[in-house]
């Protein structure tokens, strides 16, 4: 009788130590609701493993998009959806994970409404030193000052997007990617409905880009402000951009420079500016740019040819629409 209860012990499996490859197979059949909310709180090994099978896409890529669905069902959680983000961060970027795994995180990917606040980017810029590709789409909790005192950890940074930002300080966030990610290629800013978080790329910010982000090829702007020299700017003075890509912008055709008027008003195009804008070739020191566009304002050659367009041209034509006229708050 002794005896079979000890052969009987000796057989029994501890599920807290359960060969990793095994108890990942097994996890890879689960809902990733049930990872989040049951699995990863067994103990600190579950918790792990379930971080690499949620969020590991390769050795080198954090995906954090499968949070996205628990967290659009639990929004009205906040500190519920806090504290799942921080376990979900602490437990798949610790340094025994990384390590052991021979793991090197380069592309980090966040999906919108996940709400990520400073002390989130701040852990995770602690153990991505070689960063290389930061998606960030949904940065409301994070203000622009914060936000730079991270860059720096990014050095080998080569594309990010982000957004919305206060267009207050997006000058600073420029300023500091010129300063310490000299290798970025790749931007692409995010924009909101809300007038404080809209990008406006105005000739001031436009200097700005063309003047720090030297290295810059491809620019994506959604749902920001646009005012025609700062587009100008941009096709003009980045020496390396390839590709200006614009979606569902508001072109302003006479920014208010007076503030004299009684009822002041902003004016803008009537549609909406997306465009995708390619650079074909430089020409005797002339660069000449192609459009994909769905506006009847762009024509294009029925045999199939690319119609080019001069930096002038092309903003003109993108100006070229009908004008509405908006009342602005009197500024008393």
């Amino acid at each position: 009788m002794e005896g079979s209860k000890i052969k009987t012990k000796e057989f029994q499996s501890s599920w807290g130590h359960l060969p990793y490859d095994l108890l990942r197979h097994i996890f890879v059949l689960l809902p990733a609701e049930d990872l989040l909310r049951s699995v990863s709180f067994i103990c600190r090994y579950w918790r792990s493993v379930t971080g690499v099978v949620l969020f590991w896409k390769d050795n080198e890529t954090l995906d954090f998009t499968p949070l996205n669905i628990f967290f659009k069902q639990h929004s009205d959680h906040g500190l519920e959806l806090d504290q799942h983000l921080s376990q979900a961060l602490e437990s798949v970027m610790n340094w025994e994970t990384i390590q052991h795994r021979r793991r090197c995180i380069k592309n980090i990917i966040f999906a919108p409404f996940m709400h990520l606040k400073h002390t989130h980017l701040a852990l995770i810029a602690q153990r991505s030193r070689k960063l290389k590709t930061l998606m960030l789409p949904d940065s409301y909790d994070i203000n622009v000052k914060e936000l730079t005192g991270i860059i720096q950890n990014w050095r080998k940074l080569e594309e990010l997007s982000i957004g919305p930002l206060d267009h207050c300080y997006t000058d600073r966030l420029f300023r500091k990617l010129g300063t310490y990610c000299k290798n970025l290629t790749k931007l692409h800013l995010f924009g909101s409905f809300s007038t404080k978080r809209r990008f406006l790329l105005d000739e001031s910010n436009a200097w700005i880009i063309a003047g720090n982000l030297v290295q810059l090829r491809v620019f994506n702007i959604d749902d920001a402000n646009l005012c025609k020299s700062g587009v100008w700017i941009l096709l003009s003075e980045c020496t390396n951009l390839m590709e200006l890509n614009l979606k569902l912008c508001s072109g302003i055709v006479d920014p208010p420079i007076s503030f004299f008027i009684l009822i002041p008003t902003l004016k803008y195009l009537e549609d909406p500016i997306s465009v995708e804008i390619k650079r074909v070739k430089t020409n005797h020191c002339r660069k000449l740019w192609s459009v994909d566009s769905s506006s009847s304002s762009f024509h294009h050659h029925d045999d199939g040819r690319i119609t080019t367009f001069s930096t002038d041209e092309l903003v003109n034509q993108l100006w070229s629409g009908y004008v509405i006229e908006y009342d602005l708050p009197v500024p008393f």
